[in-house]
């Protein structure tokens, strides 16, 4: 059903519970709704960073979902740092996991830049990403991203990317974007 078509239904369903459930005279008035979907939804509202998890990009795995969150300190010099909130998926948020890939390098390799690095993740992150969402990357309503490791991170032996997702027109989404089929 397309979105257009799918408002009607929903108000005519909630209009028609209303209806139905009022009682004649002296019978109590209750409203009863009840909704189940599994679809999507996107929305304005944020939710604060307490309602989540502050993490590292380490500790997010395969359907997590999140926010990048930044943070200004002022000082002597303003500083700007890049949180990242880990969400249940039940509340707004900007990004889904939808893959964790560990780059094939040794320990003792140098790094390869941070070209070649967001080269091999989108290369690696776009086979991931029809199977976790159900539809073909080029005509989603999901675009991809990637987190990797810092040079320093790297020479310290880290080689976990992240591939997450996010709505093409930037709104929020509530709920998982697994098998959204869209």
């Amino acid at each position: 059903m397309n979105r257009i078509g799918f408002v009607p239904v929903v108000l005519f369903a909630m209009f028609s519970v209303v209806a139905c459930s009022r009682g004649g005279a002296g019978a109590p008035e209750t409203t009863t709704s009840t909704t189940q979907s599994t679809e999507q939804s996107t929305t304005t509202t944020i939710p604060s960073v307490q309602e989540g998890e502050v993490v590292s990009r380490r500790a997010l795995g395969w359907g997590d979902c999140f926010d990048m969150r930044r943070e200004t300190s002022e000082g002597e010099e303003d500083t700007t740092t890049t949180l990242l909130v880990r969400f249940d998926c039940a509340l707004p948020h900007e990004s889904q996991v939808f893959g964790v890939v560990d780059h094939p390098a040794g320990p003792e390799s140098t790094y390869p830049g941070a070209r070649e690095l967001l080269r091999f993740a989108r290369a690696e992150c776009a086979e991931r990403f029809e199977p976790f969402v159900g539809h073909d990357f080029p005509t989603s309503r999901f675009d991809l991203d990637v987190l990797v490791p810092s040079e320093a991170e790297w020479n310290g032996g880290d080689r976990r990317i992240v591939c997450h997702l996010f709505d093409v027109d930037g709104k929020r989404t509530v709920g998982s974007a697994a098998g959204a089929g869209r």
